[in-house]
């Protein structure tokens, strides 16, 4: 799954103040995140739990690593233009293991060159490191393990901001599969993931089609897809709708889910109720309309 990946991503929220801004994910987005649930590090990699939409020009390409079951990672949020010349505004790095206590890192840091001072993040005892050039990171220890937080570029990325993305960093679940197969052919799929205060989703979906009264009959059945990334919930309940891509060659609107459950420590209870009109087409001659009805997913944690 390891691959470089456009996303809608970073800090609008972070110089705002935080929060959550349920958008549509680029499914490579939810990919990277579930490569690193999937990689179940011990503990848990911390993420930031927001996504917000970039400016017409830009987006944020992420990338990353993860020692699967172990305690290292990193992701880099590339913030990028999508215009000539396509520069990069910003980039932000998050890292954790690369070193194995605070005082080796301080001692690194200013054998190359940076001022190191004292500085408490996350409420914990970390510190600042900054130099002449342009630059600055953040450290901190949590749960034993040392992460690094930074930017080459303080004009777009000040430290106030740096500090609020530390802030509302949220350690991810691992991943949770499940699917239900119902008789008359309609099914559904779903993988997902958590973290303390979201839940992100990528469904599969298989509705029963009907043509109106005297059109002809088109396809029985259409399949559609889905993805929500980073929606907040309510304590342990969710409900949101999940955004669905239209398929213009086909003729064919996004469908429109509704999902809502439960997030439990050991299972995810998902209901999937979609719909879809379909204009006259090439497969709906007459058009048509096909649905799932509520179906329900009980999904649970990937190897066990």
């Amino acid at each position: 799954m390891h691959r470089r990946l456009i996303v809608a991503f970073l800090t609008a929220s972070a110089l705002a103040g935080g929060g959550h801004a349920t958008a549509w994910a680029d499914i490579g987005e939810f990919l990277e995140y579930a490569r690193l649930a999937d990689a179940k590090a011990s503990p848990a990699a911390l993420v930031l739990p927001t996504i917000a939409a970039p400016k017409a020009d830009e987006r944020l390409l992420v990338d990353g690593s993860a020692e699967r079951g172990g305690k290292q990672y990193r992701l880099r949020l590339v913030w990028a233009m999508t215009k000539p010349p396509f520069t990069h505004r910003a980039i932000i790095f998050l890292r954790r293991g690369r070193v194995p206590t605070l005082a080796a890192l301080r001692k690194e840091l200013r054998f190359g060159g940076y001022r190191v001072k004292p500085l408490r993040i996350r409420n914990r005892p970390g510190l600042l490191a900054t130099r002449t050039s342009p630059g600055f990171s953040l450290a901190w220890v949590e749960k034993g393990l040392v992460y690094e937080l930074g930017t080459g570029q303080p004009r777009r990325v000040p430290l106030i901001a740096l500090r609020q993305i530390a802030r509302d960093l949220e350690p991810i679940s691992q991943q949770y599969v499940g699917s239900a197969d119902l008789p008359d052919g309609r099914n559904a799929s779903a993988v997902g993931f958590t973290t303390a205060t979201t839940i992100s989703l990528a469904i599969d979906i298989t509705g029963n089609c009907t043509a109106p009264a005297g059109a002809p009959v088109g396809l029985t059945q259409l399949a559609g897809s889905g993805q929500l990334m980073l929606a907040p919930r309510q304590g342990a309940n969710f409900s949101a709708a999940i955004p669905s891509p239209a398929k213009p060659n086909l003729g064919l609107p996004g469908w429109t889910i509704a999902g809502s459950g439960a997030v439990a420590a050991d299972a995810i209870a998902l209901t999937v109720d979609a719909t879809i009109t379909a204009p006259p087409s090439l497969y709906f001659p007459g058009g048509g309309t096909c649905a799932t009805d509520p179906m329900s997913i009980l999904m649970s944690p990937v190897g066990i």
